[in-house]
């Protein structure tokens, strides 16, 4: 399982993205993970406290950011090319917070590479 990827198996599995409710696929899902390796099980429960963590923040921030603006923001963009960058940030991120950084450190990373206007 070198060339494994934990993200999308978990987006896809676990948290059921495309996933119908339908019993014998929850049943395939389930003797999947049972088949994973013990660093693969490590890396998915890291990957589902990351996502916690990074859901609980979000809920927070847009307490922190006018959600019409955030909205407004959001929908300025090309949707294809909002989805790229949000998926490419999201591998960013999942490496970042695999490695021990956390949020604070992201945000003050990006702060750094995003030019002022």
């Amino acid at each position: 399982m070198d060339n494994f990827d934990a993200h999308k198996w978990f987006k896809k599995e676990y948290l059921g993205e495309g996933h119908t409710e339908d019993k014998s696929e929850r049943d395939q899902a389930i003797r999947r993970f049972d088949q994973l390796s013990d660093d693969d099980k490590l890396k998915l429960a890291k990957i589902q406290a990351m996502m916690d963590r990074e859901r609980s923040l979000r809920e927070d921030d847009l307490n922190e950011i006018n959600r019409d603006t955030f909205n407004m923001m959001e929908g300025m963009v090309n949707p294809e090319t909002y989805k790229r960058f949000i998926d490419s940030l999201d591998d960013l991120l999942d490496d970042w917070y695999m490695e021990g950084f956390e949020k604070r450190d992201v945000v003050a990373y990006m702060e750094v590479i995003i030019p002022s206007n």
